[in-house]
């Protein structure tokens, strides 16, 4: 392999490029033609090889967005549309995925020095939450009777990262919370017409799994205790601000789990194999938290803590482990319930071999 190929372009530069080549694409209307949403991903050294005749030719060049079919980036000459190519990207958690693709779009930028924006269609299909947390937006439920209140959190998630419904009824929440898919339910304990504790009680035994925040004004120790162990995970003080809101609900998102054996192609159909089979150890367990049944639980903790390991996803193993020893306290002490939640949360974001490979 030659050298690497760089654009000769400093940080302000590239910057101004990857600019005017998004307004470019948005006059030409490719965003009305695109299959999928495209997201930022300004890498600065993305790397991309064009296999030739003579071998490869690899660059290092700035990267401007992704989407789950395809990437775009800047180079520094032009390439012709139908050139294949095979581009390493890089995660938000410093995992890498090479996925090979073909170039449907190389544009001159007017004004540059010989600089074009190149459009690739990737073979396989990604998953874009790897690379921009955007992605996959959280979906949040608010259980508060203050219009007010709804209008002023829908507001702060304005063009964030979150959904927000929102009921005045705990039945309705409750309800809602059963057939929906939320990943966090904020709940006004200071509202009167609310019963927080027996919420929050009921939202666990009908096995809801996500976070249930409580908004309240009292920041006293004695108040943190009582709401946590009321299943609460976590207390937000009121006044709820845009920062405290997205702080909270950012700590939510959790890192994709790759296995560390992911580069061995003959673990690939185990490592998916596996993976297939953790809706239903989830399934168990919040079946288990539901119903305090801690020999089930133990049962699906334990065989989590023996096998994940051997398919190289050794923090679910080790967050198996910290479950076992917490259901010492029973399967309803707060501890051994984080604990569950925590293991559950490490299983959904556990990727197989396909999507993950390096």
């Amino acid at each position: 392999m030659s050298d690497v190929r760089r654009l000769r372009a400093d940080d302000e530069t590239v910057a101004s490029l990857l600019a005017r080549a998004g307004r470019l694409g948005e006059d030409a209307g490719q965003l009305s033609r695109r299959q999928s949403e495209r997201f930022e991903y300004h890498v600065r050294t993305l790397i991309v090889d064009f296999p030739h005749a003579g071998g490869v030719t690899r660059y290092s060049i700035p990267a401007r967005d992704i989407s789950r079919q395809g990437i775009s980036f800047l180079i520094g000459n032009f390439v012709y549309p139908g050139t294949a190519c095979r581009v390493r990207l890089v995660s938000d958690y410093s995992q890498s995925l090479t996925v090979d693709g073909t170039v449907t779009r190389c544009r001159y930028l007017p004004g540059s020095t010989n600089i074009y924006d190149v459009g690739v269609r990737l073979a396989q299909e990604i998953d874009v939450a790897m690379f921009h947390r955007d992605a996959s937006p959280l979906h949040v439920l608010l259980v508060d009777s203050d219009a007010t209140a709804e209008q002023l959190i829908r507001h702060f998630l304005t063009g964030g990262s979150a959904d927000l419904d929102a009921t005045a009824d705990p039945a309705d929440a409750a309800a809602r919370a059963r057939g929906g898919d939320f990943d966090a339910i904020l709940v006004n304990t200071c509202d009167p017409r609310i019963d927080a504790t027996a919420l929050a009680s009921t939202l666990r035994e009908e096995g809801f799994t996500g976070a249930i925040i409580a908004l309240t004004v009292d920041e006293s120790a004695e108040e943190r205790k009582r709401l946590t162990e009321a299943a609460f995970s976590d207390v937000m003080l009121k006044p709820v601000t845009r920062e405290r809101l997205i702080t909270a609900l950012d700590a939510l998102r959790t890192e994709p789990v790759v296995s560390t054996v992911v580069c061995d192609p003959a673990m690939a159909p185990l490592i998916d194999a596996f993976v297939a089979t953790l809706q239903e150890s989830i399934a168990r367990i919040e079946t288990a938290l539901a119903g305090n049944d801690i020999e089930a639980l133990r049962l699906v903790v334990r065989h989590l803590k023996g096998t994940a390991g051997s398919f190289g996803f050794d923090v679910i193993s080790e967050a198996a482990s910290k479950a076992d020893g917490e259901l010492k306290g029973g399967p309803d002490s707060v501890e051994a319930r984080t604990a569950a939640l925590t293991l559950m949360r490490l299983c959904r974001a556990a990727r197989g071999a396909k999507t993950a490979r390096p």
